[in-house]
Parts: structure tokens; C-alpha cells; sequence
């Protein structure tokens, strides 16, 4: 695995419902820098974290928690994990290629319905990928108080012309 297209390949062949977020929607959305992972949201249902987790499996990736991806189907279950664990992200590592780690964002996949409404389409690998509006992506990262947020938030801006 020398980039993410094995990925994006596999979500659409399992025809995945999810989308794009964090540095990689950044880069898509034409403000190239540098991502050390792939930040994603989810439907929360049975059936799309069933896909997801056999998915992971399947290219040898490892989940990070003690908890299965599917107890997230659970939307009390899941905000008792954000409120009472700190949970923000379901985590996906693997042993050979740790720069391709995938982050599932817990608190905006509930929320997911809401970001898909304002879903764009991008061409990577020539396949079609789903990514977080600029608009969604810049309130996304203005939540939150990283440096590179902040910086993104600002380039993010400027594409828009703001």
C-alpha cells in the first residue's frame, strides 16, 4: 500500500457510506499539505459499520479500541463514550503502513445525514470519492484548537476567496 487508493477502492466496491474529512478533504479541496492519517465519518447503522470493519479486516488493519466499531450503532452508547470516555475518534492501525491509519470521527458521524447534504465529489485514482463540503470542513476545523486547524481554516478561506 503505497497510498490511500486501496482504500477508496475497497469503500466503493463495498459501496461504504462515508466521507471524507480532516488533512486528506483539505488536500482534496486544493490545499495541499502533509496528513499523517485518513479522518472519516460514517453512517452509524449495523449493516455500514459491519462493511467498514470487514473492510479493515480484510487489508490487515487492526482496530485500536477494546470496543467493537459496531457498538457505535448505539447512538446512546456512542455519545456515553464521547461524554464519559473522551472518545473522538474510532481508530484503524496497521502493523506494515502506520501512515495510512484511519480515523472514524465519532461525534460528526452521528451527525452524518447532516454532512452528506452538502457532500462534494472528487476524481482520485479515477475513482469517485466523497468529501466534506469546504464549508462543513472549515466549521469542522474551527472546533477545534490545533495549530494546523488553524492554519487550515485560514487556507481554507483564501480558496474560498475570503
Amino acid at each position: 500500500m503505497e497510498s490511500y487508493e486501496s482504500l477508496f477502492r475497497a469503500f466503493t466496491k463495498n459501496h461504504l457510506r462515508y466521507l471524507i474529512v480532516g488533512g486528506v478533504a483539505v488536500n482534496l479541496h486544493g490545499y495541499p499539505r502533509f496528513t499523517n492519517d485518513l479522518d472519516i465519518l460514517l453512517t452509524l447503522d449495523r449493516e455500514n459499520l459491519d462493511k467498514m470493519a470487514t473492510i479493515m479486516e480484510n487489508m490487515g488493519y487492526q482496530q485500536r479500541l477494546p470496543i467493537a466499531i459496531q457498538e457505535l450503532s448505539d447512538e446512546k452508547k456512542a455519545r456515553a463514550f464521547i461524554e464519559e470516555k473522551g472518545l473522538t475518534a474510532y481508530s484503524f492501525i496497521h502493523d506494515k503502513y502506520p501512515q495510512f491509519n484511519v480515523d472514524v470521527l465519532v461525534a460528526e458521524s452521528i451527525d452524518f445525514r447532516k454532512f452528506s447534504e452538502h457532500t462534494m465529489h472528487a476524481e482520485v485514482w479515477n475513482i469517485d470519492v466523497p468529501v466534506v463540503s469546504i464549508d462543513d470542513l472549515i466549521a469542522m476545523k474551527k472546533n477545534s484548537d490545533r495549530e494546523k486547524d488553524v492554519q487550515d481554516v485560514v487556507a481554507l478561506l483564501e480558496l474560498k476567496g475570503l
